[in-house]
């Protein structure tokens, strides 16, 4: 004897089928969200690369400013010592050291010479100017 099918069971089928039918169309995110939520992904990103970039700028700025002062205070130290090795009794105290028979020239010796190529080129003072100078200090 064949059972009969019930009618209920065709039912049931047909249920299952709409509701797989349903369940198999996946959630669909809306476009603008995905769109904002990319951009903003984005500019947030873009936004950490330019901290990071300008604090990696801030810390080299920072260290070549304190070289930029080491090499300041160096600079100023050679030059005091210099200037201390070039003043008048530093001077004498060296000829005297090394035995040389040097003095500093008299004030009507000393021939003052202001940016002396710029004035050749500008022809104010020629070769035979200069020899007339240097005539006038042998006399």
């Amino acid at each position: 004897m064949a059972r009969k099918k019930s009618k209920s069971i065709g039912r049931k089928r047909a249920r299952q089928r709409r509701y797989t039918r349903l369940q198999s169309q996946a959630f669909v995110f809306p476009r603008r969200i995905a769109v904002s939520l990319a951009l903003i992904f984005g500019v947030a990103m873009a936004y950490i690369a330019l901290a990071n970039t300008n604090k990696r700028l801030g810390h080299q700025i920072k260290k070549l400013e304190a070289k930029k002062g080491a090499t300041h205070n160096k600079a100023l130290n050679e030059l005091f010592r210099w200037q201390n090795m070039t003043s008048p009794e530093k001077m004498d105290a060296s000829f005297a050291r090394y035995g040389l028979n040097m003095k500093f020239p008299e004030p009507h010796q000393i021939v003052k010479v202001d940016n002396m190529d710029y004035l050749l080129k500008r022809g104010v003072y020629g070769e035979g100017h200069i020899e007339l100078v240097r005539r006038e200090l042998e006399e």
